[in-house]
């Protein structure tokens, strides 16, 4: 976590992508955000308050892209997103959410649209980033 701890302090652009599951992200994505709780903890001050104490003193920018059935709703991975994104100092910029039907691997490629829309808000992020 040392890597993922040091890559989110000194990034500029963080691109957070899980599949929906059950609702949220994937487990190994959780776990990330779970394992990013120390980088804003609870401590107290030396004047006699407490409260979180932000570590990652850094603004950055993010996106979110997720993939999920079309019977599915994104509205709640969204809330775990939203909470992680604020834990490590990421305003969230844009989300590229991709509701299919197929079960064909790599079926977004053929969503022109889409596949547009995703290079053109890599290709912002990375001007606005310079």
């Amino acid at each position: 976590m040392r890597e993922v701890y040091d890559l989110l302090q000194s990034c500029d652009v963080v691109v957070l992508g899980s599949p929906v599951y059950f609702d949220t992200v994937s487990a190994q994505t959780k776990l990330m955000i779970d394992r990013c709780n120390c980088l804003m903890p609870y401590v107290e001050r030396p004047d006699g308050t407490s409260g979180f104490e932000r570590r990652m003193r850094k603004k950055k920018r993010g996106i979110f892209v997720s993939s999920a059935g079309t019977e599915q709703e994104f509205e709640t991975i969204k809330k775990t997103v939203g909470g992680f994104f604020m834990w490590v100092n990421v305003e969230w910029i844009d989300t590229i959410l991709y509701p299919h039907d197929e079960n064909e691997l790599g079926g977004v490629r053929n969503d022109r649209e889409l596949m547009k829309r995703a290079f053109e808000i890599g290709t912002q992020m990375a001007k606005d980033s310079r």
